[in-house]
């Protein structure tokens, strides 16, 4: 940096002075702060850290959305899709208690005749973009025997 412009000077884990422009009032460039200890901290601190996998796994493995994930974390979605691209193994541990929350909607959405499933089906469609195929009935005009045929197609969902 030129001399006639005024840096942070804070300093960081290196030992060496921060060069960044100060933009603050007090001298201070926006990055650092001070800790209890009186050291330099530099940056906000994450969103996500490894204190919220529990509550994400838990979330997913009961059937949340992403979206619903990160809620329950506290965060945006952006959020959780960023902290999954930097954890390889988060994100895997991720998959798989998606998988468990996959397992119960269909097992207690779809199968259950006694319980409403509207909710299941409706997070199986947007979540994990199961499709609803539409119930029919196909009929054939009679032979000369004065015998048609019907065909019933089932409405169900499938992973596409």
């Amino acid at each position: 940096m030129s001399d006639d412009v005024e840096t942070c000077g804070y300093v960081l884990e290196s030992g060496d002075p921060c060069q960044l422009p100060a933009s603050r009032p007090d001298g201070r460039c926006h990055h650092h702060t001070d800790t209890a200890d009186g050291t330099a901290k530099s940056g906000r601190p994450p969103a996500l850290d490894e204190s919220d996998h529990d509550t994400i796994l838990e979330a997913a493995e009961s059937g949340l959305s992403k979206s619903g994930c990160a809620r329950a974390a506290g965060v945006d979605e952006a959020t959780l899709r960023r902290y999954l691209g930097r954890h390889d193994e988060f994100r895997r541990t991720f998959a798989r208690a998606r998988k468990v929350g996959e397992a119960r909607l269909v097992q207690g959405g779809l199968l259950d005749d006694e319980v409403d499933t509207s909710m299941a089906k409706f997070l199986l469609s947007t979540s994990f973009d199961y499709v609803k195929t539409e119930k029919r009935e196909l009929s054939t005009p009679d032979d000369e025997d004065g015998f048609g045929t019907t065909i019933v197609l089932d409405s169900e969902y499938v992973d596409e």
